[in-house]
Order: structure tokens, then C-alpha cells, then sequence
């Protein structure tokens, strides 16, 4: 018995699911590509934890941002300020000189007062039990009394 191509080229017309079958070919043929690509999301999914971790790091280094904004504007606000000052100090340096030249003296004088409080005081301490007792001795004396 033969079979003739006629009823075999009728075939596709047939069975509806054989017509899509070269779409169904060509669809599976992406499949080896998709495992490529499931795989590698797999790996970077594996990598989040980490990723958040370092982004937790991340968010605490940035925790100082609004106070160094905080300074740098205090800084910015102080500016003004600073560049007056270095304006005035070729003004400053001359009247500093004059004041130093009279401190000199004064400072020489200071130092010659504490040596002499100090050989004063240095006199003086064992003078300090002796008038204790000349005290404790006027003391017991009779006073007069004052006419009324």
C-alpha cells in the first residue's frame, strides 16, 4: 500500500498545532539564552545583602553632611568678619609694639615686687609666733577705762 504526498501535504491544514510548530522551534531556541540570563539575576540577587549593607555604611557617612553644611555656612557668615580683621592688622602690629615697650618696664617691676614679697615674707614668718604671744600677753593686760 502507498501512501501518497497529497494526504502528508494536507497535514499542516490538518492539525492546527503543527502550523505554530516552527514559531514554537523558534521560541525554544531562546530558552538556553534566558538560563544565561536567570542565572546572572540569581548572582546579583545573592549580592544584595551586601549591597544594602554598604549602603547602610554609606547612609552613615552621610549622617555628618548637615552639620558640615551647618559650619561651612557659619564659616561663610564669618568671613565678612575675618578679612576686616586682616584689613586691620597692619594697624594693629604698630600700637602692639608701643604697648610691649611699656609692658617691658612694668613687667620688670612686677618681678622685683614678688622678690621682695618674698624676702618679706621670708622676714617676717618667724617673727609671726613671737607677735602671737605678745598678743595673747596684751591681752591679759588691765585696760583703762576711759572716762565717762
Amino acid at each position: 500500500m502507498r501512501l501518497g504526498l497529497g494526504a502528508l501535504a494536507a497535514l499542516p491544514t490538518a492539525i492546527p498545532g503543527v502550523r505554530g510548530l516552527g514559531e514554537i522551534v523558534e521560541a525554544l531556541r531562546v530558552l538556553p539564552q534566558l538560563s544565561d540570563r536567570l542565572a546572572a539575576i540569581e548572582e546579583n540577587t545573592r549580592r544584595l545583602p551586601e549591597i544594602e549593607a554598604r549602603i547602610e555604611e554609606v547612609a552613615l557617612g552621610t549622617a555628618v553632611l548637615p552639620d558640615m553644611v551647618e559650619h561651612t555656612r557659619q564659616i561663610a557668615e564669618t568671613m565678612p568678619v575675618l578679612v576686616e580683621l586682616q584689613e586691620s592688622i597692619p594697624t594693629i602690629v604698630p600700637v602692639l609694639a608701643r604697648l610691649t615697650d611699656l609692658i617691658e618696664p612694668l613687667h620688670a617691676s612686677v618681678v622685683e615686687l614678688q622678690k621682695s614679697a618674698g624676702t618679706l615674707a621670708d622676714v617676717t614668718e618667724p617673727l609671726q609666733g613671737a607677735a602671737e604671744r605678745l598678743g595673747r600677753m596684751a591681752d591679759r593686760w588691765p585696760r583703762r577705762r576711759s572716762a565717762e
